[in-house]
């Protein structure tokens, strides 16, 4: 039996989110918008309806896009005959209320053009570039709209996972972790990523945060939207400090910068509530050899700076090293770990604390 689900009001999205991080994306949504009723959680997704103002779901830190919700459909064939399908449902979605809300934040375009972006998981006899196109067909034939694959004012986007279609209009221009910085350095964090890592810290009044590599301050900008804090960064690189300092000022935020080595760092002894990293992965400038010997150092370093019951938010690909080093140092006790998805890469999530 073939079902549909259309979506007739404007109150209905779902958010995409780093896989991993839903709690922290649903945690977030209840309570900064205690009017939304989430209705559905999975992997890298949030299905809610909100009817308050769009502008507020697009102030959330902890989501990557947003969507107007359009339809769902089940019984997609796996066959040639699926690419039917598609077009058909695209003709039939209803777009009026989730244009409401598009034009709410965007300006409304006198002669619109439109996009389609595919996804597709599972076996199916068509490819991602064919269900756009049968998804475009059935839009322009259901609106008149003008295909634009790189100029486009609307962008819809098709779902599918195995018999499962889901179909949502784009109301951000861009992802929304796109935020924070003026100027990008290698390897740069996913803002949404730091802002996780700053939530799982749990964040106090006044304390005093350490990033010992903070690159371009991704982390400290994100722990700052949080509340007052004393904010501390250091890096070893020249350039990473100036690109620092730019994007600290383009987001008005207050931070103490240190050019130092993360494993011998100007900090007095036991100074550190917090300390968040995003430590390096080893993929591009360092050998496993000077890996392990930074990671060593940073341990060491780590456990000396934070204060009795303080805590480290980190994140690194390398999860066995960083657990070999901590679980012998009698200090530190892990006491949670999560894997993320980020890109194309699986990095886990620890947290340790200091006794």
């Amino acid at each position: 039996m073939n079902k549909q689900q259309l979506r007739e009001d404007a109150t209905h999205y779902y958010l995409t989110v780093l896989g991993g991080l839903e709690d922290i994306a649903a945690a977030e949504v209840t309570e900064r918008l205690p009017q939304a009723h989430l209705l559905e959680q999975h992997y890298g997704r949030l299905f809610l309806r909100y009817g308050g103002p769009p502008q507020q779901l697009m102030a959330l830190r902890s989501i990557e896009n947003i969507f107007a919700h359009l339809a769902d459909f089940d019984g997609l064939s796996p066959a040639e005959e699926g690419l039917e399908q598609v077009q058909r449902w695209a003709e039939t979605v209803p777009l009026d209320g989730a244009l409401a809300t598009w034009t709410a934040l965007h300006d409304a375009p006198d002669a619109p053009s439109f996009r389609v972006s595919a996804q597709r998981l599972g076996h199916h006899e068509y490819n991602s570039q064919q269900i756009a196109a049968a998804a475009g067909a059935g839009l322009c034939m259901a609106t008149g709209w003008r295909v634009d694959l790189t100029g486009f004012d609307y962008e819809v986007m098709v779902e599918i996972e195995q018999e499962r279609c889901l179909m949502g209009l784009r109301l951000s221009r861009r992802a929304l972790h796109k935020r924070s910085r003026v100027t990008h350095g290698l390897a740069a964090l996913n803002p949404t990523a730091a802002y996780a890592m700053c939530v799982l810290s749990d964040p106090t009044p006044d304390e005093t945060v350490l990033d010992p590599m903070c690159g371009t301050a991704t982390i400290l900008i994100e722990r700052a939207a949080l509340g007052p804090a004393t904010l501390i960064g250091s890096d070893a690189h020249p350039r990473a400090i100036e690109d620092a300092r730019m994007n600290l000022q383009a987001a008005q935020v207050t931070a103490n910068l240190l050019q130092a080595d993360a494993r011998r760092l100007p900090l007095r002894t036991e100074s550190v509530d917090k300390l968040l990293c995003n430590l390096p992965w080893g993929r591009r400038v360092m050998s496993r050899g000077s890996l392990s010997y930074l990671y060593e150092g940073f341990v060491s370093e780590m456990t000396r700076v934070l204060r009795p019951g303080g805590k480290a938010v980190l994140l690194t690909t390398r999860s066995g090293l960083l657990v070999k080093l901590v679980t012998r140092t009698h200090k530190l006790r892990l006491v949670h770990e999560r894997v993320i998805r980020l890109g194309g890469a699986r990095p886990h999530l620890f947290i340790v604390r200091r006794s």
